[in-house]
């Protein structure tokens, strides 16, 4: 690991790996963003929940709806047959119009009695006027009730039927049914026409019971496979969850670091530099931050070629970090500038000497594939709090420095606000020389050059001049 500044939320991709890493599942802070972004097996656990509730919530209306159904056409079966095989023969003999004769009525009880030993609640034959003509309850039998929709149905020729609750429906004695099954049943009389409804309460339960039991087997089968289905799919999800954190985390390696190096590039610099800054003010400690130049890196560039310089490159970290503290930071800023952060500096004599430890090391020769390379460094330096309170501006200042310490030759420099007085001015002509050059304010003067021995005018030197409006004569 190449970084040692304090730990913190901006840790390099091999520090989370060293420190363990969100373990699958875990959420992990995105440094580019800031943002925290669940990983897929997390999203994919929570998404996959809501379907498979859903399924669930459906699964079970569905069986629900699928009992009813089979249910009352279970019912309506039984009923048609009762109807059909030992009430219809008798109301063929008879004119319901008139109470049934004794016989008749004897028939009806017998049958009665055999439908209560299979189960059935409550029988009740009506004829179209809504007259009882007979039940197996006695105290109905001759009564007259408005006539219902189900009545109504049945008497057009439709088999009608419901799921009723046993408390609701009338003339039934609460046996613990619960629920009913109520089937009306068209009657046809001698001539033909639907002359009565045959009504049958069953009790919903049993039936029920018999069909959840088969439904329930099925739904069992579909939700196991469903479960297979999602615990096969689940290794899927983690593997390519674990290779888009790893992709992510490499690409995001890659925009906070130097391809070259492997160092901290600028944007992390500044974020660790802003951790440090914070870190120092709670503490009342002092911050430094340096900016290293590797002088004559040009030329080697341009005279053994890119390569070379390269692999210069390269060498420079471990120099560096010979040559300062476990905890402090160092990035790589531009081509040949790099950025050195350190926490808790005692002031100018403690700057100065990681500065001159740091020329030292840059000062030993470089071997580049075998090719002894001489180079130095160049070092500008600005401290927290006194030349800035944030990271950017002392970054500034350290820049700053560090061209007056090449202006000057001084090897390194710390940051003096005489540094900004004389880089402002010179930013400040670059636009009025522009003008000047587009309105021909630029005037040439020749200079002679003499022969100290004989006194005679052996050249001219050609010099540029800029008379300026308010500075006067510039060279």
């Amino acid at each position: 690991m190449r970084l040692h500044a304090p730990r913190g939320p901006l840790s390099s991709r091999r520090g989370a790996r060293s420190a363990g890493g969100p373990l699958p599942g875990e959420q992990r802070t995105s440094i580019l963003t800031g943002r925290t972004r669940p990983s897929l097996v997390a999203t994919f656990a929570i998404v996959s929940i809501v379907p498979l509730a859903a399924l669930g919530f459906g699964l079970f209306y569905f069986l629900e709806g699928q009992i009813r159904s089979r249910a009352l056409d279970g019912a309506r079966n039984a009923a048609v047959l009762v109807a059909r095989s030992s009430v219809e023969p008798i109301v063929l003999r008879s004119d319901l119009r008139a109470p049934l004769r004794p016989s008749l009525e004897q028939d009806l009880a017998a049958s009665a009695t055999q439908l209560h030993g299979a189960g059935v609640a409550r029988i009740k034959l009506w004829n179209l006027d809504g007259k009882v003509v007979y039940s197996d309850k006695a105290a109905l039998i001759g009564r007259t009730f408005p006539v219902s929709d189900e009545i109504k149905e049945a008497a057009e020729g439709r088999i009608a039927s419901e799921v009723s609750d046993a408390k609701r429906a009338e003339n039934v004695e609460d046996h613990g049914y619960g629920k009913l099954l109520e089937v009306y049943v068209p009657l046809r009389s001698s001539r033909g026409r639907i002359g009565s409804v045959f009504e049958m309460y069953m009790p919903y339960g049993p039936v029920a019971a018999a069909i959840t039991h088969d439904l329930r087997t099925l739904a069992l089968i579909l939700l196991a496979g469903v479960a297979f289905l999602w615990a096969a799919l689940f290794p899927l999800v983690a593997r390519a969850s674990k290779r888009v954190r790893r992709h992510a985390a490499e690409a995001e390696h890659l925009a906070l670091h130097d391809r070259l190096t492997d160092l901290p590039n600028r944007a992390l610099y500044l974020d660790r530099g802003r951790q440090a800054l914070l870190a120092a003010t709670r503490r009342g400690e002092r911050v430094g931050v340096l900016v290293v130049d590797v002088d004559r890196f040009k030329e080697i560039n341009d005279t053994l070629g890119h390569r070379y310089g390269d692999a210069l490159l390269r060498q420079v970290e471990p120099r560096l970090r010979a040559a300062l503290r476990a905890g402090d930071t160092i990035a790589r800023l531009g081509a040949d500038e790099f950025g050195v952060l350190l926490a808790d500096v005692s002031g100018r004599d403690g700057v100065t000497d990681v500065v001159t430890r740091v020329r030292q090391a840059m000062e030993q020769p470089f071997l580049v594939d075998d090719v002894p390379v001489a180079v130095e460094a160049t070092v500008g330096v600005a401290l927290f709090p006194e030349h800035a309170e944030n990271i950017d501006d002392l970054l500034q200042k350290a820049d700053v420095a560090l061209h007056a310490a090449k202006a000057t030759k001084a090897g390194w420099q710390l940051y003096t606000p005489r540094g900004d007085e004389n880089g402002r001015p010179r930013l400040t002509l670059l636009p009025e020389l522009r003008e000047a050059l587009a309105r021909g304010h630029l005037t040439l003067h020749y200079q002679p050059q003499l022969d100290l021995a004989t006194n005679a005018v052996t050249s001219v030197e050609a010099l540029v001049r800029w008379r300026h409006p308010t500075r006067g004569l510039l060279a």
